[in-house]
């Protein structure tokens, strides 16, 4: 299985941005993220040739609370009906939320979930790599793609990705 989800990798990794109405609150625009899912379909991405990442950091994750987070997901992973396999965003501050979001993640049927160093606090690589180590043990069935980032509160080293190598369901690094 995770030799599929590190194949299905191969091509465009798209950002899924969030739109949200003007309506008290700001909920989420669920038929405009359906109709901008269905044109980048429509455009021609594919599961041979594109992974969606819904909820990331171009998706405001950190301006939306957890259950909005996982709506977002639902919903993208409801539009494309199996034609494009999903990353759900995972950014957090908190391992705790990072494990409910990777339950989340593989309750809904995302196929990954897009997991940087927590922002905000320092953290040492071994802090990260038991962060990381949470999230694997809390969705076995999820692939984990590491986002390493400017804005996080440390750079991994290369020594770090190969020990999060061998964790069997990490699968990508961005």
């Amino acid at each position: 299985k995770n030799q599929q989800l590190q194949k299905n990798l191969e091509g465009c990794y798209v950002t899924v941005p969030t739109p949200f109405s003007d309506l008290p609150g700001f909920p989420i625009n669920e038929s405009a993220l359906r109709s901008y899912v269905n044109f980048l379909i429509d455009g021609g991405l594919s599961a041979n040739s594109a992974v969606f990442l819904a909820g990331g950091a171009a998706g405001d994750f950190s301006t939306m609370t957890l259950q909005e987070r996982i709506r977002v997901a639902e919903i993208v992973i409801s539009e494309v009906a199996g034609r494009v396999p999903v990353a759900m965003g995972a950014q957090s501050t908190s391992t705790l939320e990072l494990v409910q979001i990777a339950q989340a993640a593989q309750k809904i049927g995302a196929s990954y979930i897009q997991v940087s160093c927590p922002f905000y606090f320092s953290h040492t690589e071994g802090d990260f790599e038991e962060y990381v180590r949470a999230a694997a043990e809390a969705a076995p069935d999820v692939g984990i793609i590491i986002y390493n980032t400017f804005w996080n509160s440390a750079n991994i080293s290369f020594a770090m990705v190969q020990r999060l190598a061998e964790i069997p369901n990490v699968v990508g690094l961005k």
